[in-house]
């Protein structure tokens, strides 16, 4: 089970908080170098479907939970409701059951997660397709950078485990960290991601936490790395949520303000949605569910809009975190007047916006 790891860190002490999630990593296919566009809403809607399904499978309705898996269309959900589809059919229909078995071996999963007593009339036939599919699977993978990434993120957690009140170590490592992920973005996008249910015994390749303790600089250009590459499934849309979270939290201030840096606008100064659902997401999120709070936001010293266009792009913001993801409109204010205040962080783009949260 992925589990979202998001790092708040207040003078010297880091907090962790465990947000487990219904589905598993993102399953694993045979890239090619055409573009995909697999947005932000796509995700979010696989995500409402998958969890539907589940919930459906505990309940033993395999041909609903099927129907909705029908409807599914990134790869990463495809492969974690197969194995639950899977789990459905077993005691059902053996046909079925194998099918979805094989569609998951297909997505990298390892037969550990089967069953063998449970599984057992289609046991020798999934372990069959399991020794011809997961060598197919592995020989479509990069793994040079694996014990590279193993390494780094060994390092982060000794450091931050075993640290003192000089913190130079600390700071070292994660500019060696950032950079190495940082250049490899530049060649290759995000590094793909793996996790147990790809390995026989307990493994790891996730760099979302090297990511998370970058400084903003590094932070904002892996953000971008990130989204492409979640663009073209290539890792899930979670990482890049993760990453950008953590930038309103670790290592800032409470009740400052922080820049909207996610925020695209058009040519005819509306707010891009598709572009924008990121940072609006992550917004709420953080503000309406994690930590509940009033959020305030403002132009920022950059903005060079005049009233009309801010109150305009203002208000469409507003209404969409309210309409469309929920947020407590009792807890928005938005105000016209542009900021005296610098944003915290360091972020190299113009950002038109800035938010202040205020815990409730």
């Amino acid at each position: 089970m992925l589990t979202e790891i998001l790092f708040f860190i207040k003078k010297r002490q880091t907090y962790v908080i465990l947000i487990s999630l219904y589905f598993f990593t993102i399953g694993c296919q045979d890239f090619q170098n055409d573009k995909l566009d697999y947005q932000l809403r796509d995700w979010l809607l696989d995500r409402e479907k998958t969890i539907q399904l589940y919930n459906l499978v505990d309940a033993n309705d395999c041909e609903n939970a099927e129907l909705l898996f029908k409807k599914l269309k990134g790869h990463e959900f495809i492969y974690s409701s197969s194995m639950y589809l899977a789990r459905c059919y077993i005691a059902k229909n053996n046909k079925y059951a194998l099918r979805y078995v094989k569609t998951a071996f297909d997505g990298g999963y390892n037969i550990k997660l089967l069953d063998s007593v449970k599984f057992k009339p289609i046991w020798q036939e999934s372990k069959k397709y399991f020794n011809k599919a997961n060598p197919l699977f592995w020989k479509n993978v990069d793994t040079s950078y694996f014990q590279k990434i193993e390494n780094l993120v060994f390092l982060d957690q000794y450091i931050r485990r075993n640290k003192t009140d000089d913190y130079s170590n600390e700071v070292r490592q994660d500019s060696l960290s950032s950079e190495y992920l940082t250049n490899f973005c530049n060649v290759y996008g995000f590094p793909r991601t793996f996790y147990s249910n790809n390995f026989e015994s307990y493994r790891e390749i996730d760099p979302t936490i090297l990511a998370i303790h970058s400084n903003d600089n590094h932070k904002e250009k892996i953000i971008q790395c990130a989204i492409e590459s979640a663009l073209d499934e290539k890792i899930s849309w979670l990482i890049p949520i993760v990453i950008t979270k953590s930038f309103y939290v670790a290592g800032k201030l409470k009740e400052k303000e922080n820049p909207l840096f996610l925020l695209k606008f058009d040519n005819s100064n509306n707010i891009n949605y598709t572009e924008s659902l990121l940072q609006l997401y992550v917004i709420s999120e953080l503000y309406n569910k994690e930590m509940p709070s009033k959020i305030y936001i403002r132009p920022s010293k950059l903005n060079n809009h005049n009233v009309e266009i801010i109150e305009k792009q203002l208000k469409q913001i507003k209404n969409y975190l309210i309409n469309n993801l929920n947020f407590d409109e009792n807890n928005i204010q938005i105000i016209n007047k542009i900021s005296g205040m610098k944003a915290q962080g360091n972020i190299n783009k113009n950002y038109l916006y800035t938010i202040q949260a205020v815990e409730l």
